[in-house]
């Protein structure tokens, strides 16, 4: 009976959790998309992101699929006059410019023209347009589930976890085209992807040149307009001299970090991020970090890398090298004095959770010395074959993108050396023979220093994992409280019987006909794990069973437990003059 008198506060600690977990669950595990039918049977419309389908207008935002653009008319919805990729993803009707499915609010279409760098302007209303489609980091994970179960409903729009960026520039300013990666000016002002970069001279601003294998490359991040240093739009606290330049890094994961080189003064940026200049100069170990993933950079106060997951530059070890005076060998192995160095990476990947982090070791490889090595053979770009009294050693130059994890290997034996130079296709399956076969082995070494980044990767799986465990605790929460205690499957309310579940159906007293109880033996255990009752009333009707037990338990019931308990409901059923049997599952 308490339960019923507080059967709202019941329905909103207990009932509404539940309702939001088969919701999230259904969210998570079901689609409603007809990409491949739209991929099938869609018209591509002018080589751009844009398709006809079911009589409607789609755009294809990579990393999420199609989205309806809902308010596109047919009959004129057009791509621009010049269509290239730069913006294909651009659209318009008689109404609206389209950047993707999302309006570019007050652009008038009719007056619609290009500027370079994906900027689009009626000549009163200018915007910036990503080409490229991103996260929207502007929905968080629980708005995502909510959006994503009502759009599988056919109850609302596909969440828009990805787009195309777009930013509105000031009205009524003339903006002219000029060079570099996602930049406009006007008369006084540069913008970056429609943000304004501060103090910068749009008469001189200009990218930054990249080392690329010395084929100078334009930076899409690092602009100066010899003065200033800006990375994208923000105003970075060291002077440009004519000595910078963006550092080029081979290597999957170390490459997507844009890293500045102050060669002059020794300053590092990375990501926009300053490394603290009194450690300056800074030195870097290697920019061939096939193996690695982090770069490493050293100072005479210790070695240092940009933690992307932070956004901060953090110290990991002091210096190694005597005097900071270290140089590169070969890829990502290096040498300091006598001493032999190199950089491995690792990563560590947690069950269900996917990838925690990953990390770059420096190691010290020992019993070797730098002064006895001697370069024997260098096998195309694969690698290398190296000789140290009588032992021989293959520096690698593939990478871990060919599954080859390490950067320096030792050979079992010199017969192994000549058999694998005498391969006239040696290439990373080759190089995974010497491996499987034990041919090579990474030689012994010491842990001079580890650099460790956690993964952002596995963000929306914490969540889900939050929300699971809400729930558990709430389950937890529900059998501590009421363990061991006797709820009764019914309770009589001014002349009704009231089912206790959260529905608490209710029957008239005067129109139940017998009430039948009914106890199943579990063939496993032999113990009464599983007790229904139902109701027939006079009418000829019969109700559902209905589950209880003699109390709130994880564990099962005896069978004297359940009939001594079943035999006092009888006594009260009796006294309400109910008739009731009960039926054994012997």
């Amino acid at each position: 009976m308490t339960l019923y008198k507080y059967r709202y506060l019941l329905y909103t600690v207990i009932l509404a959790p539940l309702i939001f977990l088969t919701l999230f669950i259904f969210g998570i595990f079901t689609k409603n998309n007809n990409y491949s039918e739209i991929d099938r049977n869609g018209i591509d419309i002018n080589e751009s992101i844009f398709q006809i389908y079911d009589n409607q207008i789609y755009a294809l935002t990579p990393s999420n699929g199609y989205y309806k653009v809902e308010d596109a008319s047919v009959n004129t919805f057009q791509t621009l006059n010049n269509p290239s990729f730069q913006n294909g993803h651009i659209g318009k009707d008689e109404k609206n410019v389209y950047a993707g499915n999302v309006i570019l609010e007050d652009l008038n279409p009719q007056n619609l023209r290009v500027l370079a760098n994906n900027y689009y302007t009626d000549g009163i209303v200018t915007y910036y347009s990503s080409r490229n489609s991103e996260q929207n980091q502007s929905l968080n994970t629980f708005e995502e589930i909510f959006q994503q179960t009502f759009y599988n409903l056919n109850l609302g729009s596909k969440p828009q976890t990805y787009w195309y960026p777009s930013v509105k520039l000031p009205d009524n300013v003339n903006y002219q085209s000029i060079n570099g990666n996602g930049l406009t000016a006007s008369s006084d002002k540069v913008y970056f992807k429609g943000l304004e970069m501060p103090e910068a001279n749009p008469k001189t601003i200009k990218p930054i040149y990249n080392n690329y294998e010395n084929n100078r490359r334009e930076s899409t991040s690092y602009f100066t307009d010899n003065k200033h240093l800006y990375y994208e739009n923000k105003l970075l606290d060291i002077d440009y001299n004519s000595s910078i330049y963006e550092l080029y890094i081979e290597g999957d994961v170390p490459s997507r970090n844009d890293y500045l080189i102050d060669a002059k003064n020794g300053n590092i940026v990375a990501d926009g991020v300053l490394f603290p200049t009194e450690n300056a100069p800074y030195k870097l170990l290697s920019s061939n970090l096939k193996h690695a993933y982090q770069v490493l950079f050293a100072s005479k106060n210790g070695i240092y890398f940009y933690n992307e997951y932070n956004k901060k530059v953090e110290k990991i070890s002091d210096n190694p090298f005597p005097n900071n005076d270290f140089k590169q060998l070969y890829g990502d192995i290096i040498i300091s004095g006598n001493n032999v160095y190199y950089l491995i990476g690792s990563e560590n990947w947690g069950r269900g959770t996917g990838l925690n982090s990953r990390s770059t070791h420096l190691n010290l490889v020992e019993n070797l010395n730098a002064n006895d090595l001697v370069e024997v053979a260098n096998i195309n770009n694969s690698g290398s074959i190296w000789k140290a009294k009588n032992a021989y050693y293959y520096f690698d130059n593939l990478g871990r993108g060919q599954l080859i994890g390490g950067p320096i290997f030792q050979f079992n034996s010199s017969q192994d050396v000549l058999n694998f130079v005498k391969n006239e296709d040696i290439n990373y399956q080759a190089v995974l023979d010497l491996m499987h076969s034990n041919q090579i082995f990474l030689p012994d070494s010491v842990n001079i220093a580890e650099a460790k980044t956690k993964s952002s990767f596995n963000n929306n799986y914490n969540s889900v994992y939050y929300i699971l465990g809400f729930a558990l605790f709430i389950l937890i929460v529900i059998l501590i409280v009421f363990r061991n205690k006797v709820l009764k499957p019914y309770f009589f309310e001014d002349g009704y019987l009231i089912i206790n579940t959260l529905l608490f159906t209710k029957y008239k007293i005067t129109d139940i006909e017998e009430i039948t109880f009914k106890v199943n033996e579990s063939n496993i255990t032999h113990r009464y794990t599983n007790a229904v009752f139902k109701i027939k009333t006079k009418n000829g009707k019969t109700s559902r069973n209905y589950m209880y037990s003699p109390e709130v338990t994880i564990f099962s019931t005896p069978k004297v437990v359940f009939i001594e308990y079943i035999q006092e409901l009888q006594i009260e059923l009796d006294s309400k003059k109910i008739k009731s049997t009960l039926k054994l599952n012997d």
